[in-house]
């Protein structure tokens, strides 16, 4: 017997054994771990939601793996990211999550691409998914992975969490006599800028995104393998707090149609809205200065500069504002410092507004 035949018994045995609990499983068993094995699931963000995903994907034998996000890990990830220790701060989230990742399962293949899902890329990376998990937490993002995936037939597992709550869907599942509903059938619109806050600007509970992350990991191994019923046309809701789970089933709306991609951050936008790359224009303006909006631990972390006044203060800082000046004001994603440009507007100070739109989340350099 030549060395690649012992290797091919060698790799059975291991393989045998790594998933034997699937594979005596009634009702599950060596076909549907076959289907698993040659699936591919893209992750879209390594954050609360798709560190566990990611971890229970790869250990129940996925076959191949793409995780898309373009972040570091920062220490305020740590009580919830379980991908990633103290020695990742810093590091891409996709190259630490690969590491540990194929630690976990050698056999899994894993791509990494390390750049935002945007309108210009989507398709081209969502395209040959055979199911895609949105692991986001801004509505631009959740918006255009829904499209994408509506527009090229690919089923999309949905998740949310905030503060003490939690979501899970499943959409965009191929059926040609039951139509299946996708995000626009909840929410056809995006909310206007600054009415939910993010788990940056709200909080959330260490524990939530990695219950909901595992219940979205089991809604593609649900979906890929065939066993199970699955959440497709329900809204599954979570509280942490009462420890009840609320299904909300819903239809396809075919009133709402999905022709093309469209960039909804587009949508909101104002005068006094600018970007990181419009702010040397703005800068020159009369005395103009900096204002990061967050809290002291969020602006000692990393910061564009200027001076941290925060939202949960700006009340006391009126003498301050009323300034002929120009303010330009930023904070974690674009949401408190849109709400402190209409605070201070409403107060008719002297000052001149402006806020960075999608905040330090696209400032490049933290």
């Amino acid at each position: 017997m030549n060395k690649s035949n012992l290797k091919s018994m060698s790799d059975q045995n291991s393989y045998e054994k790594r998933f034997a609990r699937h594979l005596s499983l009634k009702g599950f068993g060596a076909e549907a771990q076959e289907k698993l094995k040659n699936s591919k699931v893209t992750v879209v963000g390594c954050g609360g939601l798709g560190c566990p995903a990611l971890l229970y994907l790869a250990a129940n034998g996925i076959g191949s793996l793409k995780l898309i996000d373009a972040d570091v890990v920062q220490i305020s990830n740590l009580h919830r990211q379980i991908l990633f220790d103290t020695d990742d701060i810093g590091e891409y989230k996709v190259e630490a999550a690969a590491s540990r990742l194929r630690a976990i399962n050698p056999d899994c293949e894993i791509e990494t691409v390390k750049d935002y899902l945007r309108l210009s890329n989507a398709m081209e990376l969502l395209k040959g998914s055979d199911i895609v998990i949105d692991g986001s937490d801004n509505f631009p993002t959740r918006y255009l992975v829904n499209d994408a995936c509506y527009l090229l037939g690919v089923p999309l597992v949905y998740g949310a969490v905030n503060e003490f709550e939690g979501q899970v869907s499943l959409f965009n599942v191929p059926s040609e006599s039951d139509p299946s509903p996708n995000y626009r059938d909840l929410f056809p619109n995006p909310p206007q800028s600054g009415i939910i806050r993010n788990c940056a600007e709200a909080g959330v509970i260490g524990v939530l995104p990695g219950i909901i992350g595992q219940w979205q990991a089991s809604e593609a191994i649900k979906y890929l393998s065939g066993v199970g019923e699955t959440l497709k046309g329900k809204l599954l809701l979570f509280d942490f707090l009462t420890n009840t789970t609320t299904q909300i089933k819903f239809r396809r709306n075919p009133k709402i149609e999905i022709v093309e991609l469209v960039n909804i951050e587009h949508e909101s936008c104002t005068d006094e809205e600018v970007s990181w790359l419009d702010l040397t224009d703005v800068l020159t303006e009369k005395n103009a200065i900096l204002i990061d909006v967050r809290e002291p631990h969020e602006h000692q972390e990393c910061n564009a500069g200027g001076r941290n006044a925060p939202l949960s203060r700006l009340a006391e800082l009126d003498d301050f504002f009323d300034q002929d000046r120009t303010f330009v004001l930023y904070c974690q994603t674009g949401n408190r410092s849109s709400q402190a440009l209409n605070s201070l507007k409403a107060k008719n100070l002297k000052g001149r507004y402006f806020h960075i739109k999608n905040g330090i989340k696209a400032y490049p350099f933290c």
